[in-house]
């Protein structure tokens, strides 16, 4: 039966992979139509997959409650339909082997990344391109510069964690060669900064596996690097001031988002429920063309979520990031837990990491509510 459930995991995965990296790109325009119909398909394979569980646990029952709170607070305001299965993956996830998730992962989006890029060089889709006084961006297939670079992102990380037992330099120096051969491509740089800067610290703790076992004062302020990263990004950017040459130079440092961000907050009210936020950005549609209006796209996740989801959803959220990173400290797995400390920074320019197919990492949040005391187990029918 463990087996049956596993397949049904892997295939709702599977297709919800392949169907919203393939969106990314300009294959969009032949599947775009089919999204919600995949994406209740997904949840209903999942679903189906609980059906054949004949027993859970009170901590698993608990990862419902909280799922259930999240997924409702989120439906409020669905901005985006890839964003629907999020927590019913992360609720499914809690028996199955996270390497296994990762080992799959990174299979499967690289095969799909690939494809995307070599359709785009073959002509069988377009490959855009954009030519400023500041730089060059191509897009690789894809409808905006940053999506390759982050799908690689995610990527890169999972397959150092599905292989974190084994540390291989020429593995490292690989991730580090291909994120940088993109950024030459993208000029994401930020992305591929942190991705670099990710890749050493993995392999520093591969080398050096007991080095938080010490470090309990740092251990415990990184613990808590989500809400600091929230607290940080939304107070530097509510007190924006351009006729600081500070902020100023460090708006520009930042590609704009410091004002944006101040504009998008003065503009949306932080309330408990969130907002119908209408955000305007540089991507392309399905069909190439950019989405007319002033752009005044947040990329900050932390401001970002707060605009959308309410403040109800940001503290329940991002408690429950604190309380993961904690367990995860406590059962030593310091890879996983450099990994989630650096989307947690990742976080404070980049709001793509919310999505699943960007960041595979959120189903590590069911981990800890997994528990192997029988007498914890509640009979439930099949």
């Amino acid at each position: 039966m463990k087996k049956i459930q596993e397949k049904l995991f892997f295939l709702s995965l599977g297709l919800y992979l392949i169907f919203t990296i393939l969106n990314t790109s300009f294959y969009a325009i032949y599947i775009n139509s089919f999204s919600k119909l995949l994406m209740v398909l997904c949840v209903l394979i999942l679903i189906l997959k609980e059906i054949l569980l004949k027993e859970t646990t009170r901590k698993e029952l608990l990862l419902l409650f909280i799922s259930f709170i999240l997924l409702s607070l989120l439906l409020l305001h669905v901005n985006g339909i890839a964003m629907l299965p999020l927590f019913f993956f992360i609720y499914s996830a809690r028996n199955i082997e996270f390497k296994k998730i990762a080992k799959f992962t990174t299979i499967l989006s690289f095969i799909l990344l690939i494809f995307i890029i070599i359709s785009a060089e073959l002509g069988i889709i377009t490959n855009y391109q954009t030519i400023t006084e500041e730089r060059t961006r191509t897009y690789l297939g894809f409808r905006y510069p940053l999506f390759p670079q982050m799908i690689l992102f995610n990527i890169t990380l999972a397959n150092l964690y599905a292989n974190k037992e084994n540390f291989s330099l020429i593995r490292s120096l690989f991730w580090i060669i291909i994120n940088y051969w993109m950024f030459t491509y993208t000029d994401s740089r930020l992305s591929c900064y942190l991705a670099i800067l990710l890749v050493f610290a993995v392999a520093f703790i591969q080398k050096k596996p007991n080095f938080f076992d010490n470090k309990k004062l740092l251990s415990y302020i990184l613990i808590f690097s989500f809400p600091i990263c929230a607290i940080l990004s939304i107070g530097v950017t509510s007190s924006y001031d351009i006729s600081s040459s500070t902020m100023y130079n460090l708006d520009e440092f930042l590609g704009g988002r410091l004002h944006l961000g101040y504009n998008s907050l003065s503009e949306y009210e932080i309330n408990l429920f969130g907002h119908d936020t209408k955000y305007i950005g540089a991507g392309l549609n399905i069909d190439g063309q950019r989405t007319v209006g002033i752009y005044n796209y947040v990329d900050c996740l932390y401001i970002n979520m707060l605009e959308k989801y309410g403040l109800i959803f940001n503290i329940l959220f991002l408690s429950l990031l604190s309380y993961v990173l904690y367990k995860i400290w406590q059962k030593k797995d310091y890879i996983l837990f450099i990994i989630l400390i650096g989307f947690a920074f990742h976080g404070i320019i980049d709001d793509l990491e919310i999505y699943l197919y960007y960041n595979i990492f959120w189903l590590a949040i069911a981990q800890p509510f997994i528990t192997k005391d029988n007498n914890e187990k509640i009979e439930t029918k099949s």
